[in-house]
């Protein structure tokens, strides 16, 4: 008797975890496509996100990756610019539509469209690291080495802070490990002296 009221428990547990799942799914904001968005349609899926998040999703880009899951911009209306981005999901790609305000954009982060992360790394690894630290990293002869460099960016008033903590070990033996800051002025594009 008592596994009886085992498997009825189970059982109503499982329909009641399927019901959810599945109306879970049936509201989801999920677009059909990036046209139909490019067109002014399915507007009304898009996901209202602040500027740090939206920063922070731009900043993700990586225009030489064979997978294509950047953000763009799709459609812009009298209030926001809506953005689409594919993200990889397992075997499948889920499209994800956001929505900015336009005012925020163009007080906060103007200059989004020219924002190259790449080119940012590129400038600042010339630019703010000293030359000492690179030319320890470039000239080392190691037989195993690990370079660990990790940028984060911060936006701040149309400038983004950058900053790199890098740790160096070759052979075994730490080299160097600092971290850097400069910032990146988005009206000059360019670093901060």
């Amino acid at each position: 008797m008592k596994s009886k009221l085992n498997i009825h428990n189970l059982s109503v547990l499982f329909i009641i975890v399927l019901g959810l799942t599945s109306s879970n799914c049936n509201s989801s904001k999920e677009i059909t496509s990036f046209e139909e968005v490019k067109a002014g349609k399915e507007l009304d899926r898009a996901i209202e996100i602040n500027l740090t998040d939206f920063f922070q999703i731009w900043m993700s880009n990586n225009p030489h990756s064979k997978l294509d899951q950047n953000c763009y911009e799709l459609f812009k209306d009298e209030y926001f610019t809506y953005f689409g981005e594919n993200e990889l999901r397992g075997l499948n790609i889920k499209k994800k539509l956001y929505k900015i305000k336009n005012e925020i954009l163009s007080n906060d982060f103007r200059n989004y469209k020219k924002v190259d992360r790449i080119l940012i790394r590129q400038k600042f690894l010339n630019e703010i690291v000293p030359e000492s630290d690179s030319s320890i990293y470039k000239e080392s002869e190691c037989s195993s080495s690990s370079s660990s460099p990790k940028f984060s960016y911060k936006l701040i008033s149309n400038k983004i802070e950058t900053t790199l903590k890098w740790k160096f070990r070759c052979d075994g033996k730490k080299l160097f490990e600092n971290t850097y800051k400069g910032v990146f002025d988005l009206n000059k594009m360019e670093f901060e002296k």
